[in-house]
């Protein structure tokens, strides 16, 4: 399901109308934004995302995988810390 399917479905599931999410958000964003986000002619921005994590009650994340795809992943890596500061002896001298 697309990202744009999955938040009106979350919207018709709540029983709200697009008219309705732009009154929660403070018309922060218009029924133009949200329609077409909605239709996937539009990728959601963080500020619509959050907007409709609270109104959805969905965590941010679970609209972040619908907006990344399968393909984004956190890559386990090793990480080498180094060691900050001189070496001994390292000093100008004169």
């Amino acid at each position: 399901m697309s990202e744009g399917a999955f938040l009106k479905k979350q919207r018709l599931k709540k029983g709200m109308t697009i008219r309705d999410v732009v009154a929660m958000t403070g018309e922060e964003i218009d029924k133009t934004t949200i329609s077409r986000i909605e239709r996937d002619e539009r990728k959601i921005s963080l500020k619509a995302a959050f907007y409709f994590s609270k109104i959805y009650e969905l965590p941010m994340e679970e609209i972040a995988k619908k907006a990344l795809g399968p393909k984004a992943k956190i890559k386990k890596i090793k990480i080498v810390k180094k060691k900050r500061g001189r070496k001994k002896g390292s000093g100008n001298k004169k």
